[in-house]
C-alpha cells in the first residue's frame, strides 16, 4: 500500500496510517448503524442454526490479530463445546465487538476467551484486565451511545454502539449478556446462547 511504500517519507506514512485507521473506524460505525436500523425494523433476518463457538471465535481472533498486529487474544476453549443455536454472522459480530472492546480498553495484558456448557446452552466469557467497569455502569454500558468516558479528549475513541448492538443480536437469538468484574481486576463480558440440540 501507499502507506508502506519506501518512497513515502515517515511523516506522510504516519498521516496515511491515521487516515486509514479513521476510515476503518467510520466504516465500522456506519455498519453498526445499518445493522441496528435493520434489526429494529425487522429487516435483518437472522438464520439461526447450529453454530460452532470455537470456530467463530477463532476467525474473529485471527482477523483482529492481522488488523492490529498483536497477539494478546488467548482462546481457552474446551475441545468438545456443544454447538449453539445462532446466526453465524451475528455470532461473529458478537465476538468481534467484545474482543475489540477488550483490546481497546485494556491496553496491556491478555484477552482470554473461555466457554463452558450448562444444562441448556453455552456460556462464553471474554475477560480483560483493564480498569474495569464500575458496578453502577455495568447495565448502562449496553445502552445505545453510552460511554464510560464521554469527554471529547480521550485515548480510546468509540461511538457506544458495539455493546448495544451485541445485546440486541444476542437477544434476537434467544441469548443474553452481562458485564461482571474479572477476578484480579478488569472486566468479564459473559454471554449465553442456547444449545442447538436443546432448542425447541
Amino acid at each position: 500500500t501507499l502507506a508502506t511504500n519506501p518512497d513515502v517519507d515517515d511523516a506522510a506514512q504516519e498521516r496515511l496510517g491515521l487516515v486509514a485507521a479513521e476510515t476503518e473506524r467510520l466504516g465500522r460505525f456506519v455498519e453498526a448503524i445499518l445493522d441496528l436500523s435493520a434489526l429494529e425494523a425487522g429487516r435483518t433476518p437472522l438464520h439461526s442454526g447450529p453454530a460452532d463457538v470455537t470456530q467463530a471465535a477463532g476467525r474473529v481472533a485471527d482477523r483482529l490479530r492481522a488488523q492490529q498486529g498483536q497477539d494478546r487474544i488467548v482462546l481457552d476453549l474446551p475441545e468438545a463445546i456443544p454447538a449453539v443455536l445462532a446466526d453465524e454472522r451475528a455470532l461473529e459480530s458478537t465476538f468481534f465487538h467484545l474482543m475489540d472492546n477488550a483490546l481497546k480498553y485494556a491496553p496491556a495484558g491478555e484477552i482470554r476467551v473461555q466457554a463452558r456448557a450448562d444444562s441448556a446452552g453455552v456460556e462464553v466469557s471474554v475477560i480483560d484486565h483493564g480498569p474495569g467497569i464500575p458496578e453502577e455502569e455495568r447495565e448502562r454500558v449496553f445502552e445505545m451511545f453510552h460511554r464510560l468516558d464521554s469527554r471529547d479528549a480521550r485515548e480510546v475513541y468509540g461511538h457506544g454502539l458495539g455493546l448495544h448492538l451485541t445485546r440486541e443480536l444476542l437477544e434476537a437469538m434467544g441469548g443474553r449478556i452481562r458485564a461482571d468484574p474479572a477476578e484480579g481486576g478488569g472486566t468479564r463480558m459473559v454471554f449465553w446462547l442456547p444449545e442447538a440440540e436443546a432448542a425447541p
